[in-house]
């Protein structure tokens, strides 16, 4: 009795086995999918996707309740109303806890106070905006597919919009979609209706995964750089009272990619980070490098730069001002 059970398990294991090759067969992003989930440690542990009832995390969702079994995943979905967009969050909401209930995973959602976002958007359209603003090198970067701590991974960042809408039409999957996505208003709703596409069709049609490569690339060089500028900056930069002081001493010296990047975290320590662009940086650099004691420098977002004897003090900025 004990041996047929036995048996019969392990015809059953084999079928699952089997089942679940022939699905990854017919379904490659499945593959791709598992590939991503066990090289970024997910195997064996409890998953939550960020659901938000787009496309991407509904395919996410589905994916990976696909393959939960098999890489002994326990699946939660997890969703935040952000308060911002009445009616339609409030659906988006729902949506996310139907989509719960259909996988039959739990579902956790948290409401938080309404406050402004900043403009996002996909992974591979997003280093194509900071190329078309004059970005320098530091800020092309991609997303990583793995925070630092490791607790976020992003396991669909290598795949393409094309693949991500084959699996989701094979699967005849619905989602919602954000209106924001289509609204002009938005710089990253005009780059897709007035320039994607076409560009694609003129060039390359994969140019998107070639631009996110390239931010890739340089993602993993920024990586290595970084404790050099983390070094730097312990030297040289210093928090005094409402604003900050960087030691100008030996600039000369610095490699010019480690000066601009020390020179940006200087910003983004002072709270205007976001508003400069490759030109601002510049001609913060130049100022680093030649400005006279009392000479004062504007940037954006109302950081003003005054040069003293040996150092460099950074005022103002959004940081200062509670925003």
């Amino acid at each position: 009795m004990s041996r047929r059970r036995t048996e019969s398990d392990e015809q059953a294991q084999r079928g699952k086995r089997t089942e679940s090759k022939d699905e990854k067969e017919r379904e490659p992003l499945l593959g791709r999918l598992r590939s991503a989930l066990e090289a970024l440690d997910c195997a064996g542990r409890t998953v939550l996707v960020a659901a938000s009832g787009g496309i991407d995390s509904s395919v996410l969702a589905h994916g990976v309740r696909a393959l939960a079994a098999e890489l002994r995943i326990a699946l939660v979905l997890g969703h935040v109303h952000h308060g911002l967009r009445g009616a339609e969050a409030d659906a988006d909401e729902a949506f996310v806890r139907s989509l719960g209930v259909a996988l039959g995973v739990p579902t956790h959602v948290r409401r938080v106070a309404p406050r402004r976002l900043r403009e996002g958007g996909p992974s591979r359209s997003r280093p194509t905006l900071r190329l078309l603003r004059g970005i320098g090198p530091a800020g092309l970067g991609g997303i990583p597919e793995r925070s630092p701590d490791g607790r976020i991974v992003r396991p669909l960042l290598a795949l393409s919009r094309a693949e991500i809408e084959r699996f989701a039409r094979a699967r005849g999957l619905v989602w919602r979609e954000d209106a924001s996505n289509r609204d002009p208003a938005y710089a990253r709703a005009r780059l897709r209706r007035d320039w994607l596409r076409g560009l694609g069709e003129a060039f390359n049609p994969r140019w998107l995964r070639a631009i996110g490569d390239l931010a890739e690339a340089q993602r993993r060089e920024s990586e290595w750089i970084e404790p050099l500028v983390t070094h730097e900056a312990e030297t040289r930069l210093a928090r005094d009272g409402e604003g900050w002081t960087l030691a100008c001493a030996g600039w000369h010296a610095l490699p010019v990619a480690l000066a601009r990047r020390l020179a940006r975290r200087a910003l983004h320590e002072a709270g205007a980070g976001r508003d400069v662009t490759r030109v601002h940086l510049e001609r913060m650099l130049i100022f680093l490098a030649s400005a006279r004691t009392g000479a004062k420098l504007e940037l954006p977002g109302g950081l003003v730069l005054e040069r003293e004897r040996g150092r460099v003090r950074l005022r103002g900025g959004r940081a200062q001002r509670g925003c």
